[in-house]
């Protein structure tokens, strides 16, 4: 039995053809929203583990003996106070009655890092634009380098922000970051710190602020 090819025949094809078109052309965009919609989902979890793994403890007896312990040989002097000097920093806040908090930074039950933010004491050489005003200074601040590039940074300090806005409101945080240090200017700045363009009394440090 032969199937007629006549005129007939044409609408079909051609809707035949329609119905290709729209394949082909739809097709790859589904695909590519599938894809995307994963890899969004893939990265949200990431960060969700992150958060997680990421732990900051505040400043104990214990502690405070686990983080002078990281190896932070390769970090320069100049570029992130060690541990000792940003425990005793938090020794002496604490002493004299500045409100602050120091965290030891941990990372799937590993010590990495510690954090101090607290209650800035003016200084002639800070911003104008602060003089007078309620503001607090991350005084000290690393991640073991091996650590580095991992988001535990960016999820440590958003974490120490997050308490120190939920116990003293949402105050300006200012801090010093050495004018060489490159890595740790894109850093502040993608954590939403602003360069002021003004320096230390050294004239080794950019003074940035989180408002």
């Amino acid at each position: 039995m032969s199937i007629p090819f006549g005129s007939e025949w044409a609408p079909a094809f051609r809707e035949l053809a329609d119905i290709s078109q729209i394949i082909f052309t739809v097709g790859p965009i589904l695909l590519l929203g599938i894809f995307l919609i994963i890899k969004i989902k893939s990265k949200q979890q990431d960060e969700d583990i992150l958060y997680k793994l990421t732990q900051l403890e505040l400043l104990d007896s214990y502690n405070r003996k686990e983080i002078v312990k990281i190896d932070r040989s390769d970090i320069p002097a100049e570029f992130a106070a060690k541990a000792e000097d940003t425990i005793a920093m938090a020794d002496y806040g604490k002493n004299i009655g500045l409100p602050g908090k120091c965290f030891a930074i941990k990372y799937n039950k590993n010590y990495v890092g510690v954090l101090l933010i607290g209650k800035a004491v003016e200084d002639a050489a800070d911003p104008v634009e602060l003089k007078g005003s309620y503001y607090f200074r991350v005084l000290g601040f690393f991640i073991q380098s091996k650590y580095q590039g991992l988001g535990i940074g960016t999820t440590a300090l958003q974490k120490a922000i997050d308490e120190i806005y939920s116990e003293y409101g949402p105050v300006t945080l200012l801090l010093e970051c050495h004018k060489d240090n490159e890595k740790a200017l894109a850093f502040y700045e993608k954590n939403g710190f602003v360069n002021t363009g003004i320096m230390n009394a050294k004239g080794t440090d950019w003074f940035m602020i989180l408002k």
